[in-house]
């Protein structure tokens, strides 16, 4: 603690290489005993760079459950100080901006707390990590790999629904399908985007927020693509179930020709590609009345499309006889991933730190949340698996 405490950046950053060190051996668990959690957190307020990105290091094998067995108590302690609230505070400081490294580990610290607990995720939520973290989603300076960092956090904490409001009140909806449309984005980056639509178009006001944004389109030409792999293809089969409950996305859907594209996922050798592909081919088939149909379209009406379009909020048409349940994803497609760990101790600046990212092993957990109902359609909502 002593040396932690430091005036001097250079001090604490070598005795930061020693924390490091010991948080990758089998007794990691004493350093929380030890108070040292709570001094990792209070230097996230540090001002230097250097001490910020080797702060994070051990925090971040800290707080994950494969590097440490009281990972939980080290995680309660971390919020109890503030810890999520001054990662908040330097992801929103944008003139000047965060260097690459300290934007990549302090996300990759919030990746890892976003992995399990779903209280975790609600104070991640209620603390306002999720408008910086949109911010640098849709920035122009922000590199892939802190992007792909920042979509893991966005897919683990859509597992919890009560995050749904925080998503619809930072604006991340939009630039997660922006994400999903991009000509340049990876195909990970795009799944992960998928995996957080896939959950959070369980919310009503969400689904309604997607309306014109071409998300109708892209998922048909998405599901075209021969070399998706089986996980995209689900998940972009429950975004459309989960879509195809809002009567104007339902259109636009069936204008784009998503029916026919399903067909072919109602017959696949996998059981439950079959069974979300047969939710969604349910939700699409629901019949929009001729007049409801001409207001979407722009057909036989004056006015302006604005004009339209509360028409159609203000007066929507309820139709009788069909009763299809919104679902939410059984399962989530977000990756569980180990947190990258350091091959060797480090010893001095010269040894390369772990790096932070590592390749995702995805799961299907059993279902995390229960089905809610509409007047109108079942939504296909199996939750995604953390990341």
């Amino acid at each position: 603690d002593p040396l932690l405490s430091s005036d001097t950046d250079d001090v604490v950053e070598k005795a930061l290489w020693l924390v490091t060190n010991l948080s990758l051996t089998s007794h990691s668990h004493l350093l929380g005993q030890w108070g040292v959690t709570q001094t990792l957190a209070d230097l996230l307020t540090s001002k230097s760079p250097g001490t910020l990105v080797c702060a994070s290091q051990p925090l971040r094998n800290l707080l994950h459950k494969d590097s440490c067995s009281t990972y939980a108590d080290n995680q309660r302690v971390f919020c109890h100080m503030g810890g999520v609230q001054h990662v908040r505070d330097i992801l929103s400081c944008t003139y000047p901006p965060p260097p690459e490294d300290v934007l990549l580990w302090l996300t990759s610290v919030l990746h890892v707390l976003s992995i399990h607990n779903p209280l975790i995720r609600r104070i991640m939520a209620a603390a306002g990590v999720l408008p910086p973290l949109v911010l640098w989603l849709s920035s122009s300076i922000a590199s892939d790999q802190i992007k792909e960092q920042i979509l893991k956090v966005l897919a683990n904490m859509s597992l919890t629904a009560e995050t749904e409001t925080s998503f619809q009140q930072s604006h991340a909806v939009v630039p997660l399908v922006d994400m999903l449309l991009s000509s340049t984005a990876s195909a990970s980056m795009k799944q992960l985007a998928l995996s957080a639509l896939a959950n959070i178009t369980c919310n009503e006001e969400i689904r309604s927020t997607l309306r014109g944004s071409g998300i109708a389109v892209g998922l048909t030409e998405l599901l075209l693509e021969p070399r998706k792999g089986d996980e995209m293809e689900e998940a972009a089969i429950i975004v459309v179930a989960n879509l195809a409950i809002d009567e104007s996305i339902r259109y636009e859907l069936q204008e784009a020709g998503a029916e026919a594209v399903l067909q072919i996922a109602t017959i696949h050798e996998n059981a439950d590609m079959r069974t979300v592909a047969q939710t969604a081919m349910s939700n699409l088939s629901v019949p929009i009345e001729e007049e409801t149909r001409a207001l979407l379209a722009g057909d036989n009406m004056a006015g302006t499309d604005e004009q339209i379009i509360d028409d159609v909020l203000i007066a929507p048409i309820v139709l009788q006889g069909y009763e299809p349940e919104p679902t939410r994803r059984n399962s989530s497609i977000l990756p569980k991933q180990t947190p990258p760990r350091s091959s060797s101790p480090l010893v001095s600046p010269n040894v390369p730190r772990s790096s932070a990212t590592s390749a995702p092993d995805t799961k299907r957990p059993a279902p995390t949340t229960s089905t809610t109902t509409t007047a109108t359609l079942q939504p296909t909502s199996s939750r995604i698996l953390p990341i």
